[in-house]
């Protein structure tokens, strides 16, 4: 049949034939070979749709990509009947990526209609609920205003519809319509209007904050109801009397606001004593904002910080050029401790190798380490250890503190950096010099990365795996964490070792004479 097409010998007949054979290997490449030749009017458009609710997986996801490659149906009758095939593969298949993602593609013509009978169902499952979020942000980015209505009248008359569901489709109608208006002119709508008015009523937080952002979106101004809403939401954010899920959900719609009406809430949040994920949400609130007041700011809240508000408030001090001066005056009047930052010295390479002169010499001023770059005279200051007699016992203790969270020897530690099973066969002085200056010689696949997403979060640590949607970063003590690409502002190679150099700081020569033969110690 394939050879056939190349051809361009394949008769109709025998391709409709093979759309209805028994074998649904044969059905599946029928429709590939269909999707040429297809048209409404055709006579193989309706034998595409009864393969759309035939028994075959593979064969109704095919059905599907072939409607994709219709044109607009004009036709009434016929688009409705390509909507409810459409609709039977929702209800069998939404479960699988893939199919979802055909329903998409063939939905980009006409996506409410699909939309509006999977909102009318009354279980929803979690895979139904990802198609639906993918077809309202295709309504979105189509940008056509009655659509758009029409998708918020849908969410407005069918008032059963879960909180979570809701506020996903929102988000991403939200996400789909910024895309499409970005230096555009405003979409906003009467009859959009009123149904997020409606939507907004008697309705959770995170769905008011959702059809707000629709509202931001279609150029729509805000309501006396959501202007009260916001004048709340501070308060509630700042109340110990709330649970910390509902303090958060204030504090994201708080977000909406100036800047200027929740700058206050968001440093009273910073403080240690308020909840982890509190501190962490205004972090990010905070990395959104380029002002250097915001690092001034943090610097003058630097004592009052909890230990992982503080490295996430590192991370934006450094990683920010804004935040630059600010950093070196507060670490030049002594306001912060070098050692408070927690930077090791790869990190501090932000300020010595930074493009604006005066920075860099300040910053070579306060890091003034001669061995920062060749790590020569830190190689020197720890020769002695070569000569002592270690002990076996405290060196694995030393291993276990300084070196287990990234290397594997044994059956002890992580596998992030190079195993060290055979790590015995050097001799004392390469090893030394491997400890000390872990960037002389560094393979690619242990290169530290930073990865600073859309939600102002600084990421680093060694890329273990990738796909063309996401990458996976490994850092210490083997925590993964997978980052979705289209939430990638920024990802660059530090072209150093994600081992730090710096290690040595406050090692004995003893201890380091220790770690040398229990690593050294043949297995």
């Amino acid at each position: 049949m394939w050879t056939l097409h190349s051809l361009r010998a394949l008769p109709d007949s025998l391709l409709t034939r093979a759309l209805n054979d028994e074998h649904a290997g044969v059905r599946e490449n029928a429709l590939q070979i269909a999707e040429e030749r297809l048209s409404s009017n055709g006579k193989n458009f309706s034998a595409v749709l009864d393969l759309a609710k035939g028994a075959n997986a593979r064969v109704r996801m095919q059905a599907a990509l072939a409607l994709s490659a219709l044109g607009e149906i004009t036709e009434a009758e016929r688009s409705q009947r390509a909507q409810e095939a459409l609709f039977v593969i929702a209800q069998q298949d939404a479960h699988d990526r893939w199919t979802r993602l055909a329903l998409v593609c063939a939905a980009k013509h006409e996506p409410v209609p699909l939309l509006a009978k999977l909102v009318a169902e009354a279980q929803i499952t979690a895979g139904k609920k990802e198609l639906l979020a993918m077809l309202a942000q295709q309504v979105g980015q189509r940008g056509e205003a009655m659509e758009i209505a029409a998708l918020v009248q849908t969410l407005a008359a069918n008032a059963q519809v879960a909180d979570s569901i809701a506020t996903a489709m929102l988000e991403s109608l939200a996400t789909g319509i910024e895309a499409q208006t970005r230096g555009s002119s405003s979409l906003k709508t009467n009859e959009a209007s009123a149904a997020l008015a409606l939507i907004s009523q008697n309705s959770s937080v995170a769905i008011g904050r959702a059809a707000w952002r629709v509202g931001n979106a279609l150029g729509l101004p805000p309501s006396a109801q959501q202007k009260m809403l916001l004048q709340q939401a501070a308060q509630h954010a700042l109340s110990t009397n709330e649970s910390t899920a509902r303090r958060l959900e204030y504090l994201s719609l708080l977000e909406l606001a100036d800047f200027k009406q929740r700058e206050a809430a968001l440093y009273q949040l910073l403080d240690g004593k308020q909840p982890r994920a509190l501190q962490l949400a205004a972090l990010k609130q905070l990395s959104r904002i380029d002002k250097q007041r915001v690092g001034e700011k943090l610097l003058g809240r630097w004592k009052t910080l909890g230990p992982e508000a503080g490295s996430h408030a590192g991370d934006l001090l450094l990683f920010r050029e804004e935040n630059h001066k600010p950093l070196l005056a507060a670490l030049e009047n002594k306001e912060v401790a070098l050692g408070e930052l927690n930077f090791h010295l790869e990190r501090l390479r932000a300020l010595l190798f930074s493009e604006d002169e005066e920075v860099k010499r300040r910053a070579e001023a306060l890091i003034n380490d001669a061995g920062v770059v060749t790590r020569k005279t830190a190689i020197e200051q720890m020769r002695p250890a070569l000569a002592m007699k270690g002990d076996t016992l405290a060196g694995r203790a030393a291993y276990q503190e300084l070196c287990a969270k990234c290397h594997r020897l044994g059956e002890e530690g992580e596998d992030l950096g190079p195993k060290l099973t055979e790590i015995f066969r050097k001799s004392s002085e390469s090893l030394l010099h491997d400890i000390i200056d872990p960037n002389a010689a560094v393979e690619t696949k242990y290169l530290s990365h930073v990865v600073r997403t859309k939600d102002g979060e600084f990421l680093t640590g060694i890329i273990v795996g990738e796909t063309d949607e996401e990458i996976v970063l490994a850092a210490e003590g083997g925590v993964r964490k997978a980052v979705r690409r289209e939430q990638i502002v920024e990802l660059s190679a530090t072209g150093l070792s994600q081992m730090p150099e710096g290690l040595e700081e406050g090692m004995s020569s003893q201890k380091m004479a220790d770690l040398l033969v229990f690593l050294l110690a043949p297995r």
